[in-house]
C-alpha cells in the first residue's frame, strides 16, 4: 500500500513539475517577450521545480515519524548554498548567477534525498 501511494505521489509531482515549468515559461514569454534576462532567470528558477519531486522521500520519513535524516540533509544543503549565494553577491554576481545558485541548492538537496532513499532501500530505487 505504501509503495503504491509513494509511486502515485512521485508521478503526480513529476507531472506537476513539468506543467509548472511549462506554465512559468509560457507566462514569462508572453508577459516579457523582449527581456531575455528575465526569461532566463524565470527559466532557471522554474527548473528548480523538477528536483523537488524527490520530496516524496520526505513523505516516507514523515510516515515513519523519522524526519531527522531529511532535515539534516536539507539544512546542510541550505547552509552550503547560502555560502555560495553570499560568494556570488560578494563577487558582484548577476541575478542569473544568483538564480542558478538557488536552483543548484534544490538540485543538490534532491540528489541527497535520492541518495537517502537508495541507502535506506526505499521504493525509489
Amino acid at each position: 500500500m505504501m509503495v503504491e501511494m509513494l509511486a502515485s505521489a512521485l508521478l503526480l509531482r513529476i507531472l506537476g513539475a513539468v506543467a509548472g515549468i511549462a506554465a512559468c515559461l509560457v507566462t514569462i514569454v508572453m508577459l516579457r517577450p523582449g527581456e531575455s534576462t528575465t526569461v532566463q532567470v524565470v527559466g532557471v528558477l522554474a527548473l528548480g521545480l523538477l528536483p523537488q519531486v524527490m520530496d516524496v522521500v520526505d513523505l516516507r520519513y514523515q510516515a515513519a515519524m523519522n524526519t531527522r535524516p531529511v532535515m539534516v540533509l536539507r539544512s546542510g544543503a541550505f547552509l552550503l548554498f547560502a555560502l555560495v549565494r553570499c560568494l556570488v553577491l560578494l563577487n558582484d554576481g548577476t541575478l542569473l548567477q544568483l538564480a542558478m545558485a538557488s536552483t543548484a541548492e534544490i538540485l543538490f538537496a534532491g540528489t541527497l534525498l535520492r541518495y537517502l532513499a537508495y541507502r535506506d532501500g526505499d521504493v525509489l530505487q
